[in-house]
């Protein structure tokens, strides 16, 4: 009896480790990454992608990604967020942030590209990214030569809410 009290604790206590320990692999990369501890929440974020778990795979990646662009790996950023995408194909965050990454790569065409999907995806509970995707795409259209398209988008961006857009129009649109 007492062996078998044993072998089952046993059991139970590893299942609830192995069980406890995935569970909090994503918790534990969104800590970190709150935290701003990029490095660890990488490393806790690749473990709960590995497990593919089709509920927290795309998260896990978009946090990755961002933690990843924290630290300066655009590219690898832009291959999170590219892998999330195409788990989910209307991601209008993934979307966000690898515009972002992109514009920090140069790659302003992809960067506009991107940010206009987030502006046509969005739905009402993220609008504040709207106003931000708007913004930035103002920037990727100025970089790329499009001063007028781009100083739309700031204007339309000021009037989403963004303040320091008005900022923005008087130096690079007057």
């Amino acid at each position: 009896m007492k062996n078998c009290i044993s072998v089952l604790s046993f059991l139970l206590f590893n299942t609830f480790v192995f069980c406890q320990s995935n569970l909090d692999y994503m918790q534990a990369g969104m800590g970190s990454f709150f935290k701003r501890d990029y490095n660890t929440a990488i490393s806790y974020l690749t473990k709960e992608i590995s497990r593919r778990d089709k509920n927290s795979y795309p998260a896990a990646l978009t946090f990755r990604g961002q933690s990843k662009y924290a630290i300066g790996d655009y590219a690898g950023a832009v291959s999170d967020y590219d892998k999330a995408i195409d788990f989910v194909q209307i991601n209008p965050l993934s979307f966000f942030y690898r515009g972002m990454a992109k514009a920090k790569l140069q790659d302003f065409k992809g960067a506009i590209a991107d940010y206009t999907t987030c502006i046509n995806t969005i739905t009402d509970d993220l609008r504040q990214y709207r106003s931000a995707a708007f913004l930035n795409r103002g920037f990727a259209r100025i970089n790329s030569g499009n001063k007028h398209d781009g100083c739309t988008d700031l204007r339309t961006a000021g009037e989403l809410g963004e303040k320091e857009a008005f900022a923005y129009i008087k130096q690079y649109c007057n």
